[in-house]
Order: structure tokens, then sequence, then C-alpha cells
């Protein structure tokens, strides 16, 4: 009798995982795609381009890393994403809450009318001093992305600052920063 239940489980596991199929690739998360040349192409950059982020606007990519460069936002364009162009500060002038020398992990995103962008990113704060989180904008992707803010968006002062934002826009439109 054990073997005959035996026997009827393994027949319904095999049917069941015979009527599997795999994955389409064009449905399949980013990291199990198969990227051909960007994947044997590495590194991308071949300096410090540190807590990077990518924003894609119509076939152009532009890239936002920490300080660096004698930039407080590093950024780049591409096209294919192979070739970067170095470009200017993308935040050249601080918020005045923010010191000089301190600022990174940028995170863009459109703003929710597509009027413009957003720059979340961390800076050390004057007057709590710690990191905490600002929000910067510009008109165009590439920036310059200015913020005339007396204070900091987001600083736990309580918990040691704040960092490392990142934006997220739900499937049904609803925003969210994550820290």
């Amino acid at each position: 009798m054990r073997f005959v239940r035996f026997i009827m489980v393994m027949i319904s596991v095999t049917l069941i995982l015979s009527s599997c199929k795999p994955i389409p690739e064009e449905v399949k998360p980013f990291y199990e795609h198969k990227w051909g040349d960007i994947a044997n192409s590495q590194p991308v950059f071949s300096q410090d381009f540190p807590d990077p982020d990518v924003l894609e606007v119509n076939g152009t990519y532009y890239a936002f890393a920490t300080i660096g460069m004698g930039r407080n936002i590093q950024a780049a364009t591409s096209t294919d994403l192979l070739n970067w162009e170095w470009q200017k500060d993308a935040m050249p002038v601080l918020p005045p809450w923010s010191i000089k020398g301190d600022t990174w992990a940028p995170d863009v995103i459109s703003s929710p009318d597509n009027s413009g962008y957003i720059m979340y990113f961390v800076s050390h704060s004057r007057t709590l001093g710690r990191q905490c989180i600002g929000v910067a904008q510009s008109p165009d992707p590439i920036g310059p992305y200015t913020s005339d803010a007396e204070e900091p968006l987001i600083c736990q002062d309580e918990e040691g600052g704040s960092i490392d934002p990142a934006s997220f826009v739900d499937v049904d439109g609803s925003r969210y920063l994550l820290w």
C-alpha cells in the first residue's frame, strides 16, 4: 500500500512539473537576463563611482554617484550602457543645511507630474552633525539639481542620522522613499 501511494505521488509530481514552462526572457527578473556584451565588458566605469543610481530617459542613461572627481554628485551619460561621457557636477551648489565635501548616495526619479526630476541625496547637516537625506530638483535629468532648503528632508537624529535614500514607484503610482 505504501508503494502504491509513493508511485501515485511521484506520478502527480511528474505531471505537475512537466506542465511547467520556462519563464520567457522578457518577464524574467533583471538578474536572470542574458546581458551579452554588457556583462562581458566590465567594468563599465574605470574609476571610483560609488553608490550609483541610473535613470533612463528617452534612450539615454543618466548615472549619478557619490562625491568624487571634485564634484558633489558625479554624473555620466550613455546611450548603450557601455560607452559613458562624464558630465559636470549634477549638484554644484549644496543647500544651506549641507556641508560641502560629504555628499553621497544620490537617487534620481522623475517628478510625479513628469515636469522634471527629483534627486534624493545624503549630506552632513551643519546643525545636527549627522548624515541626513535632502532633496533637490532639476528640469533636466542631468541637472543641475538645486535646493534652497534650510533643513534636511529626513534626519533621524535619535537613530544617528539617515542615509541611503531609495525611491520607489508602485504599480498603482504610489511613491515611496526608503532609507
